[in-house]
């Protein structure tokens, strides 16, 4: 039998975030088509990360999975950028012959296929411009209970900002950290969400990032943005199998510092031209 895998490239904008689309039958032999233009994408500046969707593949080999894997794992070990997150992976696909190995997409089977980000999303609740201060920003959360979305003027939304946010710049930035922009606490590598996202692809990128609250948006137009505790709710009801590893997860993000790049972005200069 021939084995062939097309492979597609899709970003709304440059640099990123890129999709990464394969089509057909994944082994370790054609794999190999993958990783040649998965090589040079990494290596763009600026692209916050790259989706690697596999929903499309008809026949799926642990050999091909495992090479991918370990190809992305290495990648991220040297600390190159842009993220990797691997999405469209059931363990129904995978050759009866071989085994996925044991992480959190291979428990999402049954009821989680075909759930989508759109049946979960949230409307938008408070908006602060970037140029705002954090002292409007902790009034808003405080008065709505829910985190604000960060957004220009012209409503391109730039980030998310949460209590536990707040609490970070206080910790490194003492008494001045109420006067400092909204815009300066959002990550460059901000990542939002499809509302055609599947669920999969959430709950991993939960299992490789930190579980925080995210904007959804529908092509271009931000549209809601998806709480944790929605998700978490719907494993509970739907699925509870996977509620022991997002739980241990969540744990973990409580007791998480702020990283070194976020306390440079706090301390930055305000950028000429903000009021």
């Amino acid at each position: 039998m021939e084995h062939a895998l097309k492979v597609h490239v899709e970003a709304d904008i440059l640099p990123g975030p890129l999709r990464i689309t394969a089509e057909g039958h994944l082994t370790a032999d054609t794999c190999q088509s993958l990783l040649e233009i998965l090589e040079p994408a990494l290596t763009l500046q600026g692209c916050p990360n790259i989706t690697i969707d596999l929903t499309e593949v008809t026949h799926l080999e642990h050999g091909g999975l495992q090479r991918l894997e370990q190809y992305g794992s290495q990648q991220q070990a040297n600390g190159k950028l842009p993220k990797i997150h691997l999405i469209g992976v059931f363990a129904s696909q995978v050759a009866p012959a071989n085994t996925t190995q044991e992480n959190l997409h291979g428990k999402l089977l049954g009821p989680a296929q075909g759930a989508t980000v759109r049946e979960m999303t949230s409307p938008i609740g408070p908006r602060v411009l970037p140029s705002q201060m954090l002292e409007h920003a902790a009034h808003e959360i405080a008065v709505w209970s829910e985190p604000v979305v960060v957004m220009d003027a012209s409503g391109k939304p730039l980030g998310i900002i949460t209590e536990a946010d707040l609490d970070t710049a206080a910790s490194n930035a003492a008494e001045n950290w109420r006067t400092i922009p909204c815009g300066q606490l959002t990550e460059s590598s901000e990542l939002f969400l499809s509302a055609d996202d599947p669920l999969e692809s959430v709950l991993q990128n939960y299992q490789q990032g930190q579980i925080r609250p995210l904007v959804v948006l529908n092509g271009h137009e931000p549209v809601g943005v998806l709480h944790p505790t929605t998700v978490f709710q719907w494993c509970a009801e739907h699925y509870p199998a996977v509620l022991s590893t997002l739980s241990d997860r969540a744990v973990q993000n409580i007791s998480i510092a702020a990283a070194p790049e976020q306390i440079k972005v706090l301390a930055k200069p305000q950028e000429e031209g903000v009021q």
